[in-house]
């Protein structure tokens, strides 16, 4: 029996919607952008209607009253003809241990739509406990390539974090954010990261398997578990990293480029919630700047209570439209 049971019917909708599925383009294989997918969803909860609806003959037929410039119903149908195709797949993820989840399933971390509104990716793909992305916590991200002092800045941060149960997240990308996320389960906290690529290959990596056993540590990704990196994943990958946390702390960023730059930069202007620098020692310029442009020191150690850093930020303009604007994207 194919294992794609256990998934919700509005789960399985969405992936045939939004996932190539193993597929290269063509032969209706190559799936909504999110863009497209916003559209679609727009125009379901328009007729009270959820994704699994379609699945079914009669939302079938109300294809026919989709008018988009951008999305054309047989677009649509032939991405929902794809259920062979889809339970292959489902049982090879299932089959490692990994588990998929839509906007429309109580599990999908609600805080990830309170703060991307329509811009929520549609599924999540992921392994470990997945009632940690409910935790909030203090994301620790930096650059790749950084010093040895904030190194050990992040990993110092993220110990502190696990003796306050507080919930380290990061991007796991190499540098500060492998090493902030690694450093909080090594010292008994947990901690959450969102990959940009891989995520298949992680979730049998040794050095996650007591963190994910243990329910200590949670990895999940927008993206198939087998999709290669690139610089576009990369970015909107961080928009769930600041989506899933209380606060942030960027150890180091360079100035004016690179993805833990345009991250901050993006989070500043979002306004949802405090971004920290590492302001004191060894410094990028990309600190400096980011100092410059809103972000709030982030106070020199010892630290007795982190949590109190997750204050209101005040109201200012966002990038994203908030889902209550739009009700619960589906």
């Amino acid at each position: 029996m194919s294992m794609t049971s256990q998934l919700s019917a509005d789960t399985q909708a969405v992936l045939l919607l939004c996932s190539r599925l193993g597929q290269k383009g063509g032969n209706g294989g190559k799936p909504l952008t999110r863009r497209q997918y916003g559209t679609l969803a727009r125009w379901l909860r328009e007729r009270s209607m959820r994704p699994a609806d379609l699945l079914e003959s009669e939302g079938r037929m109300r294809l026919g009253e989709l008018r988009s410039p951008e999305l054309a119903p047989e677009t649509v149908e032939r991405l929902l003809d794809r259920g062979a195709a889809l339970g292959i797949v489902v049982d090879r993820w299932l089959s490692r241990g990994l588990w998929v989840i839509s906007r429309g399933d109580d599990a999908y971390p609600g805080r990830v739509k309170r703060y991307l509104g329509q811009a929520s990716p549609p599924v999540l793909f992921g392994t470990g406990d997945r009632r940690l992305l409910q935790a909030g916590g203090l994301a620790i991200v930096g650059s790749r390539d950084t010093s040895g002092e904030d190194i050990e800045f992040a990993r110092e941060v993220a110990s502190a974090c696990a003796a306050q149960q507080v919930t380290v997240v990061s991007g796991g990308a190499r540098g500060v954010d492998m090493e902030a996320m690694a450093a909080g389960f090594d010292a008994g906290g947990k901690a959450i990261g969102v990959l940009a690529d891989g995520l298949g290959q992680h979730a049998n990596s040794a050095r996650y398997r007591e963190g994910l056993l243990s329910g200590r540590l949670v990895l999940t990704s927008p993206y198939d578990p087998d999709a290669r990196w690139f610089a576009f994943t990369a970015m909107e990958r961080n928009k769930v990293v600041y989506a899933l946390s209380d606060a942030a702390l960027v150890v180091s960023s360079a100035a004016e480029s690179g993805g833990t730059w345009a991250g901050a930069i993006e989070a500043l202007d979002a306004a949802r919630i405090r971004v920290y620098v590492k302001a004191h020692g060894a410094m990028q310029e990309g600190n400096r700047k980011l100092l410059a442009r809103g972000g709030y020191p982030f106070p020199e150690g010892p630290w007795s209570d982190l949590r109190s850093l997750f204050q209101p930020v005040p109201s200012a303009p966002t990038l994203f439209t908030p889902a209550s604007a739009d009700r619960d994207p589906v």
